[in-house]
């Protein structure tokens, strides 16, 4: 029989929630960013003021990076810990009717 692995569902389970969490604390702050930014170019007009858009558009949009992987992360943990529990809960069954049937 091949090597198995056992984890603790309820503790993937948490982590993917957690990174789902984390991903949403993100999408807020990089909300919070860009009004920031619009409130930026409304009241600044200097000649600095191209290159500090541009870098900070660039921060801005980087933020969409972490925020796709820990919700693709999150969903993935979630899964897999759904699934490993389901087939723990299925061999748990299939031996227990077993012993019931040798007694």
């Amino acid at each position: 029989m091949g090597k198995s692995i056992k984890i603790n569902c309820k503790k993937v389970y948490e982590t993917g929630l957690n990174y789902e969490q984390k991903a949403e604390i993100l999408k807020r702050i990089q909300k919070d960013l860009d009004e920031s930014k619009q409130k930026i170019e409304k009241s600044w007009k200097g000649k600095d003021y191209n290159n500090f858009v541009i870098n900070f558009n660039n921060h801005i949009n980087d933020l969409s990076y972490f925020i796709n992987f820990l919700t693709n992360k999150g969903e993935l943990l979630k899964n897999k810990a759904i699934n490993h529990n389901a087939i723990d809960n299925n061999l748990s069954t299939k031996i227990k009717r077993n012993e019931f049937y040798e007694q």
